[in-house]
């Protein structure tokens, strides 16, 4: 079990990585705000542990925690560029580059309510129109926005057999339920 960075609450981390929520999963596994920065400094070009640490002003035993977690997760891989001493650059494989949309979205959405007056600090634009981008989520077979006020959850077919009679899924799914009518 890991443990916090914190370390005056050195308390065991929960762990979400089987947990019945894709949600949740994703959230373990990204691990913290440290992981997906990193990831958005690969997007802005940042490929050295230099770079990253002087961009995020990490420390250097974080950033090689993270780094390792990353590569180790699919999301990045280490390509070596120089071998006395050895060091390595960091790229997107497949995994990370299908999380660009992920991160896209929550850069949408932060800049819709969190950023100020003067609007956007970064501005996500298209290589070929040089247009901006506005991401949003759409349903791929109906191409309709994604809304909460459209959606219910319910159990899919990963979900776990033997929960399917558990009190606090079955009030959590009729929770979701009712609460979409009420919207």
């Amino acid at each position: 079990m890991k443990l916090t960075e914190n370390k005056e609450h050195l308390m065991p981390r929960k762990s979400f990585a089987n947990s019945p929520c894709s949600l949740a999963r994703v959230a373990d596994f990204m691990g913290d705000a440290w992981a997906l920065l990193i990831v958005r400094e690969v997007f802005y070009g940042v490929h050295r542990f230099d770079g990253f640490q002087a961009n995020l002003g990490i420390s250097r035993n974080i950033l090689t925690n993270r780094l390792a977690t990353l590569c180790e997760r699919g999301i990045l891989e280490q390509r070596t560029y120089q071998t006395r001493p050895t060091r390595h650059e960091y790229h997107l494989t497949s995994a990370g580059k299908d999380f660009f949309g992920v991160i896209s979205v929550m850069v949408a959405w932060g800049d819709k309510w969190l950023a100020g007056p003067e609007g956007a600090p970064v501005e996500l634009r298209d290589r070929y129109s040089d247009q901006v981008l506005e991401p949003h989520v759409v349903d791929a077979r109906t191409g309709r926005p994604i809304r909460y006020e459209d959606t219910v959850a319910v159990p899919g077919p990963g979900f776990p057999e033997e929960l399917t009679t558990h009190p606090l899924y079955l009030q959590r799914f009729a929770d979701a339920e009712s609460d979409a009518e009420d919207s």
